[in-house]
């Protein structure tokens, strides 16, 4: 067993993309919520003007796009906008993240043609959304095409949508 990124399971799981076979590592998950207090912590020291946002945003690509739906999931108080990008989500959880998530705005970008998070795991993530009623800008970019991963353009628009959230 071990943890990375969030998830937790045999070593080989995730590199034979056995995504069924890793589940949540919540210890991890802990220990990047106690960080980030402290981090706020540190940047209300500076007294910046306007003060301290304790909302971020989060963004994640490929095994970083499950964590950062993980993220969200386990503190949706804690986030204002969430992008995942060639990630990848277990179907047996995207009920209760779509429930936990309700309110905050979701951006999905995904190649419909990547062989190493399949396109469907994340297109079920996006078609569960759009079923709810819970009111948030939910936005999917799926595109043609078997690249795994983003381009430099794709993560600038990215960041510029998370942005825009606020």
């Amino acid at each position: 067993q071990r943890c990375f990124w969030f998830q937790t399971g045999n070593g080989g799981a995730w590199e034979r993309h056995e995504h069924n076979r890793l589940g949540r590592c919540d210890a991890m998950l802990g220990g990047v919520l106690v960080m980030l207090d402290a981090v706020l912590c540190a940047l209300g020291e500076l007294r910046p003007l306007g003060g301290v946002d304790p909302l971020v945003c989060v963004m994640g690509v490929s095994m970083g796009g499950y964590a950062a739906l993980e993220f969200v999931r386990s503190a949706p108080s804690r986030v204002f906008a969430v992008s995942a990008i060639a990630g990848y989500y277990e179907e047996s959880q995207v009920d209760e993240l779509i429930r936990r998530i309700e309110g905050i705005p979701l951006l999905l970008v995904h190649r419909k043609g990547d062989k190493c998070c399949p396109y469907e795991m994340v297109a079920r993530v996006h078609e569960a959304r759009m079923r709810s009623d819970g009111g948030a800008i939910s936005e999917a970019w799926f595109h043609d095409g078997d690249r795994h991963g983003p381009t430099d353009e794709e993560v600038e628009a990215v960041v510029r949508w998370l942005s825009d959230r606020r």
